[in-house]
């Protein structure tokens, strides 16, 4: 996004001695971590090794799922597409005539078993995934799985660098993590078409930078712990820092943006705060990104990290589920109420 003034920019942190075995050089990640969630909420991650970070021809054989015909697409709709559909959680979802953002969605989980508390509603987190019936791509499915697997494996690593940071216990910490309920994302932005209402404005606008551009998704909070992602040559994503200012996440080759959720800030006593993020645009400008959302077990504790050796029983009404099941019952109750 070329301006006249100066644009801000997140920090840049080279992760890759989280990948090794130098004592000394990880803690100075973990400080470099650790500081930048902190004053400015969010920071892009370099030095991530093959097979990680993902690649041009990765990317692109993941997105081919958009590819696919829009009515095979659809019949892996959700609820909230297809009310006839039986899912809720899991599969294919798109916003294309205005409301908060502008695109379309498709969602996987882990293909290992998660399990849920006893809460109403609670199995909805734990659908299988939903797969089309062709694949867009030869070894499509197994590229999304092995994707699925890596940004696993690299969240942990994340995770545990910032239980560090915070000075708990990082194995009892590390451990609410364990069979986790984590949701990989493929995001496509089609071109912005004019007279489009998002979040109740026609055109909506925001000025960046000393110049003006369309809203694609307005300001929001992911309810996960950690956002990993990566977008495309097109760009857009925005965060706010702490301090109020928005940032512009600039295209790095080989470099993913790490940004922070409403539960990473319960977990951390508040002292990280979640990201606002948004995405902005030009009305002839299609994008696509790929988000990978770090989530607890839906058994795990939302509380904040101790340095206790031994962690206590939580409550269910304080577990991961139990969290996400009131957001999306305040997101039903707005939706309700907006079209009341």
């Amino acid at each position: 996004m070329s301006s006249e003034t100066t644009v801000p920019t997140i920090p840049v942190v080279d992760i890759s001695p989280l990948f090794g075995n130098d004592a000394e050089k990880i803690t100075a990640v973990d400080q470099a971590i650790g500081t930048a969630c902190k004053e400015s909420g969010a920071f892009l991650a370099t030095g991530i090794p093959k097979p990680v970070c993902p690649d041009p021809e990765q990317t692109e054989k993941l997105l081919a799922f958009y590819n696919l015909p829009i009515e095979m697409r659809q019949s892996l709709g959700t609820r909230r597409l297809n009310p006839d559909s039986s899912r809720d959680y899991r599969g294919y979802y798109a916003s294309l005539k205005g409301g908060w953002a502008h695109n379309e969605m498709y969602d996987i989980g882990p293909d290992y078993e998660v399990t849920v508390p006893d809460l109403p509603h609670a199995e909805q987190l734990i659908e299988t995934n939903a797969w089309p019936s062709e694949e867009p791509e030869n070894g499509w499915q197994s590229e999304m799985e092995t994707y699925y697997n890596h940004m696993h494996d690299f969240s942990q690593k994340l995770m545990r660098s910032i239980i560090r940071y915070l000075g708990a216990n990082e194995e009892v910490g590390a451990a609410r993590f364990e069979n986790s309920n984590s949701t990989l994302r493929l995001l496509n932005y089609p071109e912005l078409p004019d007279g489009l209402v998002i979040g109740e404005q026609e055109n909506a606008s925001r000025e960046f930078g000393g110049e003006t551009y369309r809203v694609m998704a307005i300001e929001h909070k992911d309810q996960c712990c950690l956002s990993l992602l990566w977008q495309s040559n097109a760009g857009g994503l925005q965060m706010q820092s702490p301090s109020g200012e928005w940032q512009a996440i600039p295209n790095v080759p080989d470099s993913i943006s790490i940004h922070l959720g409403m539960t990473m800030e319960s977990m951390s006593g508040k002292v990280l705060e979640a990201t606002p993020h948004r995405v902005l645009g030009k009305s002839h400008i299609a994008r696509q990104s790929i988000g990978f959302f770090f989530e607890p077990n839906p058994h795990g504790s939302t509380r904040p990290f101790t340095k206790e050796s031994v962690e206590p029983a939580t409550p269910v009404e304080e577990t991961y589920a139990a969290k996400l099941l009131e957001t999306f019952a305040e997101r039903e109750a707005r939706r309700e109420e907006k079209e009341a």
